[in-house]
């Protein structure tokens, strides 16, 4: 979002270029070559038109620091009106906004040709989709600014019912516009009510107004767009998320540059595309700790951030902080070979804590019976600990959770596996309560020992349970 914002921040401000300098620049949404352009015709400036927005700018900015609550846009349209009026800029290469045709659009339902309807629904179609795209980006930018939530469903909806009452009227798709929201927010709009305003406004300006608008010069417009849209250029921001988590930053300027050099509308799908793939890239390769012990105490960390916890001889106990699922379950089993087959010391049991694990699909449930197997036929026992609710569902149905639980390998507590199997017994975990009273939160947090849950592995523990007895 920051670089989607930035970048077409940047393709805005350059699409009033031309206005600002009075001189005829291409409508396109590569910013290098309304540059380039604006380069080449640089011999060509209005110099009148040139003074009146720099200066427009100039006060926009400084009302901005030194009186926020100042209409400054209102004060710039009024006062280059009245200057260009009065010492007739019009005729001296100004150009201005001319004759407004005045009155409201007539009320018309359009003919609908079955024909060229079908002809409009796939370019009708795409301009749905981008319009959405384009008003929930830019609304979500406003949004995060200003700390409150908007509903996508809800935003789709008011669109619709926009575009149908539009349709009636004879007017232009509508959408979420950057320049023009960048405006309302910096007037200090905040609410739905603005808009409602600014419609009573416009309908009294078109039936009585009109003629008033006649000298408005057009470079006092693009000024008041270019400075509302230079406040979303936000670099702190970029440099903050620079800090703070690099692939980020990285997903920003990816984003950053396919909006300035494919345009608003490509760079909001390769913006998302490129989240997706960032977004499988890590599932598929999830973070995973191996654990050791705090000496004295009963508490497991990862030992690569705490060289001085201990680790387990013949036993390695590793944490996964991701779901299970068919994307990551090769990377799973190769991480477990990897350990298993590089220990120094001969491995009896690889324990997987689950705490982290929220999920796990079908796949993932039988990778685990196969390394179980496979673990097996190497003369290594997995042991599962702290599995929560929704994963222990599934290996329940499965069938896996009753076999290991059966032998001993399934635990509510890493502590208590652990000193069981150092221990030399490999007896379930029958108890609720773990040693540590700290752990019993972490359980229940996990789901695991809250007595309202419903388990399905209950009973099977109860049997166990009996048959000991």
């Amino acid at each position: 979002m920051a670089g989607f914002t930035a970048a077409a921040a940047l393709i805005i401000a350059a699409s009033q270029l031309g206005h600002l300098l009075g001189v005829e620049l291409p409508r396109t949404h590569h910013v290098h070559r309304v540059v380039w352009e604006a380069i080449q015709h640089a011999s060509d400036c209005s110099w009148p038109t040139l003074t009146i927005g720099v200066l427009s700018i100039a006060v926009l900015v400084l009302c901005k620091k030194r009186w926020p609550r100042f209409p400054a846009a209102l004060f710039v349209v009024v006062t280059t009106t009245v200057a260009v009026w009065a010492l007739g800029l019009s005729t001296r290469g100004v150009s201005i906004v001319g004759e407004v045709p005045a009155g409201l659009p007539g009320f018309s339902l359009p003919s609908v040709d079955s024909e060229v309807l079908t002809q409009l629904i796939p370019a009708a179609a795409t301009i749905a989709l981008v319009s959405f795209m384009e008003a929930i980006s830019v609304g979500r930018v406003f949004a995060q600014a200003h700390r409150y939530e908007i509903s996508p469903n809800r935003e789709l909806i008011a669109l619709g019912f926009a575009n149908m009452t539009g349709g009636a009227t004879g007017g232009y798709p509508i959408a979420g516009g950057f320049s023009r929201s960048a405006v309302n927010v910096r007037a200090g709009a905040r609410t739905q009510l603005a808009a409602l305003v600014t419609c009573a406004v416009v309908i009294i300006t078109l039936l009585a107004f009109t003629r008033a608008f006649f000298y408005l010069p057009k470079t006092a417009l693009s000024a008041i767009i270019v400075a509302a849209v230079a406040g979303l250029i936000d670099i702190r921001g970029a440099a903050e998320v620079f800090r703070v988590k690099r692939a980020d930053f990285y997903l920003l300027v990816l984003t950053f540059f396919a909006t300035l050099s494919l345009g608003i509308q490509w760079g909001i799908l390769v913006g998302v595309a490129a989240s997706v793939v960032l977004f499988l890239v890590r599932t598929t390769r999830p973070y995973f700790a191996i654990l050791g012990r705090i000496p004295a105490s009963q508490t497991y960390v990862n030992i690569a951030r705490h060289p001085h916890a201990e680790t387990l001889p013949g036993i390695i106990l590793v944490r996964v902080d991701a779901q299970f699922y068919f994307g990551n379950v090769s990377f799973l089993k190769e991480t477990v070979r990897s350990l298993v087959r590089d220990s120094e010391a001969p491995v009896r049991y690889f324990v997987l804590e689950a705490a982290g694990v929220n999920d796990l699909d079908s796949a993932a449930a039988a990778t685990l019976a196969e390394l179980d197997e496979e673990l097996a036929a190497q003369g290594v026992r997995l042991v599962l600990t702290r599995i929560k609710g929704p994963v222990r569902d599934v290996l329940h149905r499965s069938g896996l959770l009753e076999k290991l639980a059966s032998e001993g390998r399934v635990y509510l507590s890493t502590h208590r596996a652990i000193e069981v199997l150092r221990s030399g017994m490999a007896l379930p975990d029958l108890s609720p309560e773990p040693d540590d009273p700290r752990e019993e939160a972490d359980q229940v947090g996990a789901g695991m020992l809250n007595p309202d849950t419903p388990d399905p592995g209950k009973n099977f523990f109860e049997t166990v349970k009996k048959r000991k007895h």
